[in-house]
């Protein structure tokens, strides 16, 4: 009885909000630029469950590249060094694994930017002056310490392990993270990575691209911020024809 009734107002409410093609055919995003939708997308072949590192991860569902996977059942690790998001995590992804530090190729303590939006928190100097100037109030700057991403996941996943996907936005900060990261312990197939061109030719030639194209990744798709590769052991698995 309860559950017919909380049906109908269900139905009742997705009605009434004009929800009814959404709820029947649409797909919810949860990040800035869809690109955990996209990501679905391309994986279309195997939507099984599997696992995620999510580097500048920022709020557990607000602006995330992960929340729709982990809403999928997905489980991973989530990596920012903003000490508030600790307990969002533990109450909203309690099965995730949230590591509050920065990422950066040696491991030691950085400057650390935190604003009013704490989208804008950031590593980078340059950056920082320019956020406080256009975006958002900067509220502290604090030391943090930082690791490198392979030593964060050798603790917690000693004998090494498959990512599907690891997204990496950590405004101005990426190439550090990508380079820190051991692709041969730890393999991913998708990466997910904030470009700050956004012609799509110019960042073909950004840093980040060329340090995972060296590490066997093609650029398949670029939004205005972030761009999707896939490496290319995997490219036919999941149907991406590479040249």
């Amino acid at each position: 009885m309860l559950a017919r009734m909380r049906k109908h107002i269900r139905e009742k409410l997705i009605q009434r909000l004009g929800l009814t093609n959404h709820c029947a055919f649409g797909c919810s995003s949860f990040a800035q630029e869809g690109e955990d939708v996209l990501l679905w997308r391309l994986m279309d072949r195997d939507h099984s469950a599997s696992t995620y590192v999510d580097v500048g991860c920022n709020h557990p569902m607000h602006m995330t590249n992960t929340a729709f996977f982990y809403e999928r059942g997905w489980r991973g690790i989530a990596i920012d060094p903003n000490p508030d998001f600790a307990d969002q995590f533990s109450r909203l992804r309690p099965e995730d694994q949230f590591v509050c530090c920065g990422v950066g190729l040696e491991a030691g303590e950085l400057s650390y930017s935190r604003f009013e939006q704490p989208l804008y928190n950031t590593f980078d100097p340059g950056k920082s002056q320019i956020i406080s100037e256009r975006h958002s109030r900067l509220i502290e700057n604090v030391l943090v310490p930082v690791r490198p991403l392979k030593n964060i996941l050798d603790e917690i996943w000693p004998d090494g392990k498959k990512i599907r996907l690891l997204s990496v936005d950590c405004e101005g900060y990426d190439i550090q993270v990508v380079e820190s990261h051991d692709f041969q312990k730890f393999p991913v197939e998708f990466a997910c990575v904030e470009v700050g061109a956004v012609v799509a030719s110019n960042a073909l030639c950004d840093p980040v691209i060329k340090s995972l194209e060296s590490e066997g990744f093609v650029c398949i798709s670029k939004l205005c911020k972030s761009a999707i590769l896939i490496h290319r052991t995997v490219a036919a698995k999941w149907g991406v024809e590479l040249p």
